[in-house]
């Protein structure tokens, strides 16, 4: 249900901008391109254009971008005599495939990142034919799309003029990679008595290409023996969101790391054999009955030398006090990779719906405690607010005592709440000993617990500026510019539609709310530690990665840095293209 704090200011806004056009006089008649123009002074010049009202706006907008979704298609397929179907006749525009490479700058294991500059306008023939001769010799197009970031039409529909971010990725005619990014301004027409538009203006404003000699990495997961393949989803059989995540260690200490992976149909152990390849063997070893895990983390909790493995399930209790679904497990491990369900007996009874766990020395006694990131039932209740939801599932943390049992601790170290927890992260960021918890959550801000040193927890996420609102769902500490502080990534979804939307509310009064709603739509942020606090890096370019859930760091280049990498997607419409 949308907050009732913003529907007042989206309506009356609304109602002021159909004023506001109503008032104004009729629509200029746009202005030509001019046919012959040096390409450093080509800019698309349309006239003032004013909107009829806030919902055509977006419907306009919504359209365009499935109507470029249809010219990625082509990109894609490189069928370039097809992309010129959406160029006008007169199309004249920056011929961005036979741009110059200049300011060019290496990087590790070969690669290249270059600036694009725009050096000719061309006509739409000249553009193909450019399209043609870059992409033309390419092995592969790995991934073409093309996003509306922004958009404004004329009140009559026929105009309109896109700010677009366009993405290629392929596979180059010596077998290297090389991605072309681009943000443009495109302007549209609808002819008379037609019901699609054709691209009449391309501006270029910012361009690059990054290249490599070889790829960085090589999907291996077939020929290792992880390439397993679910249903797909909205088929019967999976109409689960998907698997939630993965957890890895050396269960039978032969000093290979294992991979075990919680499904909604059964659980998957791949160990590791020493040689490159994987073999499936949770069913001998104990794990193939757990059913639609939803997190798992591996750690010793009894200190015996081998790794223990924790599986999160959504349970629930019902009104007349019945469990349902599945309860959170514990495996112990045998010391030779075989594990066993110890949950009853070190007393574990949560039935929530748990979707990650975090496993941290919460106080300091040397024994592994757990923490539990209770999210909710969508099909049951739906989040009570978008800006500050309060009616998730509680989170648990667990203390660990001897690795003979394990107790609730939760309310009595600071940490009751109910929130939509996604994820949550663990790390001393104030270097004062002891284990501090940063919890990423849904539909409202993030919490960052500051541990006092006796396992006690306060949220300092606002004082420090952490508190994210938005749709949080994982994070990530890390010491990014090598100062010797922990910085801190979280991930979230970007919506281009809408940051479009959202857009048109720039001039409310209710300047707060909207502030905390557009968060939700911009994707992923990152925090440097400076002293005293957090500092948010705006344009860090890690910020944008589709619709994203979890990250992990590493330096994976080789070249001294870290590196993110950031898993994303998700089923948003009846399209390939809308994953």
């Amino acid at each position: 249900m949308l907050d009732p704090r913003l529907t007042v200011p989206v309506v009356c806004l609304v109602v002021v901008l159909c004023a506001a056009c109503g008032s104004r006089g009729s629509e200029a008649e746009p202005q030509g391109v001019p046919a012959h123009v040096e390409a450093s002074e080509y800019r698309i010049e349309l006239p003032q254009l004013r909107l009829r009202r806030f919902a055509v706006v977006e419907d306009l907008a919504a359209r365009s971008a499935d109507w470029l979704g249809g010219l990625s298609k082509r990109l894609l397929l490189r069928d370039f005599d097809g992309a010129g179907e959406w160029l006008a006749s007169d199309f004249k525009g920056h011929d961005l495939f036979g741009a110059r490479r200049r300011a060019v700058r290496a990087r590790p294991l070969g690669a290249r990142i270059a600036r694009l500059e725009a050096e000719s306008v061309v006509d739409a023939r000249g553009f193909l034919a450019a399209l043609r001769t870059r992409l033309g010799p390419w092995r592969r197009v790995r991934a073409a799309h093309i996003g509306v970031r922004e958009a404004e039409f004329a009140r009559d529909r026929a105009w309109g003029r896109l700010l677009v971010k366009l993405d290629l990725l392929g596979v180059t005619a010596d077998g290297g990679r090389e991605a072309i990014r681009a943000a443009l301004h495109v302007s549209v027409r609808m002819g008379a008595g037609s019901e699609s538009w054709t691209i009449d203006g391309l501006e270029v404003l910012s361009a690059t290409s990054e290249a490599s000699p070889a790829p960085l990495f090589v999907d291996v997961s077939r020929a290792s023996g992880v390439a397993f393949e679910g249903v797909r989803y909205g088929t019967p059989g999976n109409d689960a969101e998907g698997w939630n995540g993965a957890a890895a260690a050396d269960i039978d200490g032969d000093g290979w790391i294992d991979v075990f992976v919680p499904s909604a149909t059964r659980s998957f152990l791949y160990r590791n054999a020493g040689d490159g390849t994987f073999r499936e063997e949770a069913d001998e070893r104990g794990l193939a009955a757990d059913v639609a895990g939803t997190g798992a983390v591996f750690v010793d909790y009894d200190r015996d030398g081998d790794e223990d493995l924790f599986v999160a399930h959504v349970g629930w209790i019902e009104t007349q006090g019945t469990r349902a679904g599945d309860r959170l497990r514990l495996y112990a491990n045998d010391g030779r990779g075989h594990f066993d369900d110890v949950t009853a007996a070190v007393g574990l009874d949560v039935f929530a719906p748990i979707w990650s766990l975090t496993a941290f020395d919460h106080d300091g006694d040397g024994w592994v405690d757990l923490f539990a990131c209770g999210y909710g039932r969508m099909q049951v209740e739906r989040n009570d607010s978008w800006i500050e939801a309060t009616n998730g599932a509680r989170n648990w943390l667990l203390r660990n005592a001897d690795g003979k049992s394990f107790t609730d601790v939760t309310v009595a170290v600071g940490l009751e709440g109910a929130r939509w927890s996604h994820a949550a992260a663990a790390a001393d960021f104030d270097r004062d000993g002891d284990q501090d918890l940063y919890v990423a959550n849904n539909f409202g801000s993030n919490r960052l617990w500051r541990n006092d040193g006796s396992g006690h927890f306060e949220d300092v996420a606002a004082e420090l500026g952490v508190a994210e609102r938005g749709n949080s769902m994982a994070a990530v500490w890390a010491d990014w510019n090598g100062d010797g502080r922990l910085d801190l990534f979280t991930t979230g979804p970007t919506s281009h539609t809408g940051e479009r939307v959202l857009a048109r509310l720039a001039h409310s009064r209710s300047a707060k709310i909207l502030q905390d709603v557009t968060r939700m739509a911009s994707g992923n942020a990152l925090f440097l530690s400076e002293d005293g606090g957090f500092r948010r890096m705006r344009a860090s370019g890690a910020e944008d990665a589709g619709w994203a859930w979890s990250a992990v760091v590493g330096d994976f280049d080789l070249d001294g840095a870290l590196d993110l990498f950031c898993a994303n997607g998700f089923v948003t419409g009846d399209l390939p293209r809308d994953t």
